[in-house]
Formats: C-alpha cells, sequence, structure tokens
C-alpha cells in the first residue's frame, strides 16, 4: 500500500473489475475522482461531467471512451490496465505522484512581485475574489493576467494549483509535455500560451482570469466555483469485492 518514498500514491489502488464503480457510484468519491475529471477535462474523451469529487455516469462513459480510444476493455473503471494505458499515451504515471502534493500550500508570485500563500492563514476579507458563495477558498488562487508573471519566476510559483492546472491540461491539443507536480515550468507555460493562441487572447502563459474565462466558454466549467476543500476530501473507493475503503488509510499496514 506504500510506495517506496513513503507516501501513499495520489489515486486509490481501484482494481480493473467490469462495473466497479458504476455499480455503487455513491460509494466512490473524493479527491482522487476530482483529479480524474480534471485530467479527462476538455480532451476528446470527455462526456459532459460535472467538475466534483462524484463517480457519475458521465465520468463513467468518459473512461470507456478513452479505454475504447486504447483498446481494452471499456469497464469505466479507471484501473491498473487503463492507467497503464495512460502511461503510454501521455508518459505520465499516476501511481508515482504521492497524495501529500495535495496537502501543500501555494506560493504564488503576483505581478507587483509578492509572493501570497493560499490560501491564506487568515481571511483578509471576504469579498467574491477570493471567496466562493459558500464561504470557501476557491481551487486556484487569484492569479492575475500579466505577462511573465509565472514564466519570469519558474521555482517561485508552486503547489497544488499548479498540480491541478497541469492535470487540467494533460491530453488535451495543447499540452507541451511537463512532469506533473507542483512547480511551474517551461512546459506548463508553453502549454498554456498554446491555449491562449486557440483562445484568441493574449499568449502571457499565466492561468488568470482571461484565460479561466476562456476556459470555461469552451469547457462549460466554471474554475471559479470549485472550492479548494476538494483537495483536503478523504477518498472512499469501493473494490471488487464490495468493501468500501477509505483513502489514504488511517493505519498505516505492514
Amino acid at each position: 500500500m506504500k510506495r517506496r518514498n513513503n507516501f501513499f500514491s495520489i489515486l486509490p489502488p481501484f482494481m480493473d473489475a467490469p462495473m466497479n464503480h458504476p455499480r455503487s457510484a455513491i460509494k466512490t468519491f473524493g479527491t482522487a475522482v476530482f483529479i480524474l475529471k480534471c485530467i479527462f477535462l476538455g480532451t476528446r474523451f470527455d462526456q459532459g461531467f460535472a467538475l466534483d469529487n462524484e463517480y457519475c455516469e458521465a465520468l463513467k462513459k468518459t473512461i470507456e471512451a478513452f479505454q475504447d480510444r486504447v483498446l481494452i476493455e471499456m469497464d469505466g473503471n479507471f484501473g491498473q490496465a487503463t492507467r497503464q494505458k495512460f502511461f503510454v499515451n501521455f508518459g505520465i504515471d499516476l501511481d508515482a505522484i504521492p497524495h501529500s502534493v495535495l496537502r501543500l500550500p501555494d506560493v504564488a508570485l503576483q505581478p507587483n512581485g509578492e509572493l501570497i500563500i493560499w490560501p491564506p492563514g487568515q481571511i483578509i476579507n471576504s469579498s467574491k475574489e477570493t471567496k466562493t458563495s459558500g464561504g470557501l477558498y476557491k481551487i486556484l488562487p487569484p492569479y492575475m493576467d500579466y505577462e511573465g508573471v509565472h514564466v519570469g519566476a519558474a521555482g517561485k510559483t508552486s503547489g497544488p494549483s499548479v498540480f491541478v492546472v497541469k492535470c487540467l491540461l494533460i491530453g488535451t491539443e495543447y499540452y507541451k509535455g511537463y512532469l506533473l507536480d507542483t512547480t511551474f515550468c517551461d512546459g506548463l507555460a508553453k502549454t498554456i500560451s498554446a491555449f491562449q493562441k486557440h483562445s484568441g487572447i493574449d499568449a502571457d502563459g499565466c492561468f488568470g482570469q482571461g484565460t479561466r474565462a476562456c476556459f470555461r466558454k469552451i469547457t462549460g466549467r466554471n474554475l471559479e466555483e470549485v472550492p479548494r476543500q476538494v483537495l483536503a476530501q478523504t477518498d472512499l473507493a469501493i473494490q471488487p469485492d464490495g468493501y468500501v475503503i477509505t483513502w489514504p488509510p488511517k493505519l498505516v499496514l505492514a
């Protein structure tokens, strides 16, 4: 259950078993499901799921579309065989990513050169710019559309938000190649710029408000409505034997 770095993998060990998830969709949800939805959002496989943490029929059909493309059994389950095909097609091993990356704070460079921590340690105000209608921090910090804000600060902008943006653009036609980690890098800047050029907006490589608006227009999903808390939620994953496991587990077994 543990990797060599002693961190739990980003996704629980879903098994390849026909109808494993669809049979008990309401029992399978959490951060891992949200990450899967981010990864498939805007790709040719996207079947129009809501960007939340619940396994649903649309996500099942999305995974099946990917499985059909890579010529494996279409069971709608993102198990080991499907992950292997994902690795072959995109060069990213989802089992090598520790769950701990979702627990890090974001360090976000602002246009004035200031580095902010997201979410902030205390609520400075309750404006719409920082909180959702439910009073929860949004999934991404308020990066601004400003040329070079990220590109000129490699290594200074990092955290779960960067990881999420990388997930969102994997598998799309804009993907230029990068490691799926929490560091803003040149590959991500080029990927965002490609998306911006396609959308007809300033290609500054920054995932700011204008870029998010275009993302919403193309995909139909509003990233500003997703609270950061989805990254801190526990996964409940139904297994082939009918048991529901908690991920990461509360106890470490030898």
